[in-house]
């Protein structure tokens, strides 16, 4: 019987190289009964489901994520596994010993984003997607009633969040401390890695670029307070120098958008908007900005990507489109 490792992206051609990296992780670690399902938001129309059109409709882009996952665990069972997590060690131990696991983060909240499944229509994924199902149905459709979490935590009765460690709850679920999946936090420069740790989880891009690694190495060696004050101290040395420096940067700038490279990427990015000409908004994002473009991706189903700041006036026959690009 085939196994899923469920995953989630708006939009498989914003599979970058690191989100790659994290997902190949799984397929290496688990056996090989096991196959990566990727899910994007055109998935839903195809999805034979009574809820399916309801939530295309809504046009919430939370909402569709939440629906995908949670038909995904209801429908096949396996490992649903969030972006940007990847796998360190071995969890066949886990899978083989738990009918379902999921596991906390930092904050002691059940965390949506590590959901295992040994088989599908479980007790916890029919409880989810009926619960999901009944609010949809007496127009509940903030996504705030429609989040996992919430929903974790309505059903899960018996979840203690006052202390960090493995719970077994009714019906066979088990709930992992948050070293397990979760070590690093959200703010970006603290971490949790003990021997229990499985996956580590890039939330925060600072352990990701090259300056969040400098940021979080100035953390550990001069602590929190002082390494706030050497920062403060960096960014008014920064911005003295770019006074200073201000008309030199200016022409810089308009030099930089003169070459043929810039011209190239202004024609790409106009190509594209086009194909958004139904959508409600247009996102646009620098993906030389690793941190922003990743999350302007994940936070809008309707992005381009773009350069550097810029604002065109285009004539077209009787109309004058505005385009403004935001990094």
């Amino acid at each position: 019987m085939v196994k899923y490792i469920h995953y989630f992206i708006d939009k498989r051609e914003n599979l970058n190289n690191f989100r790659k990296k994290c997902l190949d992780t799984w397929k290496k670690e688990l056996s090989e009964e096991y196959q990566i399902k990727i899910w994007s938001l055109d998935d839903i129309e195809k999805i034979d489901d009574e809820m399916a059109q309801k939530v295309l409709e809504l046009k919430n882009y939370n909402i569709q994520k939440n629906y995908i996952e949670i038909y995904a665990m209801y429908k096949y069972g396996g490992i649903f596994v969030n972006q940007n997590i990847e796998l360190r060690k071995d969890i066949s131990d886990l899978v083989s010993e738990n009918e379902t696991f999921l596991a906390m983060d930092e904050k002691h909240v059940i965390s949506s984003s590590i959901w295992y499944e040994k088989k599908p229509k479980s007790y916890l994924s029919t409880k989810v997607y009926n619960l999901f199902k009944k609010n949809i149905s007496e127009g509940m459709y903030n996504s705030y009633f429609l989040e996992l979490q919430l929903m974790f935590k309505e059903i899960l009765t018996d979840f203690d969040p006052s202390h960090d460690k493995i719970q077994n709850l009714k019906n066979n679920i088990t709930i992992y401390s948050s070293d397990y999946f979760f070590p690093y936090s959200y703010n970006g420069h603290t971490k949790n890695i003990t021997k229990n740790t499985r996956a580590i989880n890039y939330f925060h891009y600072d352990f990701i670029t090259k300056k969040g690694k400098v940021k979080n190495v100035t953390y550990s060696i001069f602590g929190y307070k002082i390494a706030k004050k050497i920062f403060a101290l960096f960014r008014f040395i920064k911005n003295v120098l770019r006074l200073i420096l201000l008309p030199i940067l200016k022409y810089r700038r308009k030099k930089k958008k003169d070459t043929p490279k810039h011209k190239n990427l202004f024609n790409v990015t106009l190509e594209q908007i086009p194909k958004y000409k139904n959508k409600e908004y247009i996102a646009f994002h620098n993906p030389e900005w690793t941190g922003v473009s990743n999350a302007t991706i994940e936070l809008f189903a309707n992005s381009i990507p773009c350069g550097v700041i810029f604002l065109y006036i285009l004539s077209a026959k009787s109309s004058t489109v505005i385009v403004f690009v935001v990094v």
